[in-house]
Formats: C-alpha cells, structure tokens, sequence
C-alpha cells in the first residue's frame, strides 16, 4: 500500500512536471514572437530602412530576451533559442545592409553567451562579423 502512494505521488510530480515544461516552452514561445513579428514586418515593408522601429523593437527584442533566458533559470535549450533569435536578427540585417544593427547583435551573442555549450552561437555570430568586413 506505501509503495502505491509513493508511486501516485511520484506520478502526480512528473505529470505537474511535464505540464509546467509545456507551460515554460510556450511563454517561450510567446517571448520569440516579440522577435519574429517585428522582424517580418520589416522585412515585408519593401526597401529596408535600417532605422525602421520594427527593426530596432526586434533587436531590443531579442537583447532583453538573451538577458531574461538564461540558463541557470530557465535551461540551456531555452538560452540557446534566444540567441538563435537575436542572430536571425543579425542575419537579416546583415542581408539587408543594416551593417550597425548586425554587428549590434553579432557582439551581444559573443559577449552574452561564453561557455563550452554555447560555441555554436559564438561561431555563428563570429561568421555573421567576418561577412561584415
């Protein structure tokens, strides 16, 4: 009889467990919209004005975001989301000639994420600044 009880309550744990998961994946979710609406509103507004507010609302955007998810609080996956976000950024801008906002968000992700977990992002920031040049 102990050994059920113990095993519900366990149970119940992982269940309220797996279910705040879902509940912290899709407030996540909802944080990346406040980069990629902004984004594709100036992406779709025709010749790219790299002073556009929908510009600089997604890269602020995405700077809050890699300070707010870091990955002693919320885990590595969801920091690595938001600095995947803030070069999405960078990218664009960089493709669309914003030379100042690109390399605004390059260096942020080099200096925001250091560690052996986060090199990928750092590579890909490191080959955002070399296009730049």
């Amino acid at each position: 009889m102990k050994r059920l009880v113990v095993a519900a309550v366990l149970a119940g744990a992982l269940a309220s467990s797996a279910t705040a998961q879902k509940s912290l994946e899709a407030s996540i979710n909802g944080m990346r919209d406040l980069i990629t609406e902004p984004l594709a509103r100036w992406q779709n507004a025709g010749p790219a004005a790299c002073t556009n507010q929908d510009l600089t609302d997604a890269s602020l955007s995405a700077i809050r975001l890699t300070s707010t998810l870091r990955p002693d609080k919320y885990g590595p996956g969801a920091a690595i989301k938001a600095g995947i976000w803030a070069l999405d950024v960078g990218d664009a801008a960089r493709k669309a000639g914003c030379r100042d906002v690109a390399l605004r968000m390059y260096e942020h992700v080099m200096r925001a994420y250091v560690g052996s977990g986060f090199a990928g992002l750092r590579d890909r920031a490191r080959v955002g600044i070399d296009a730049l040049r």
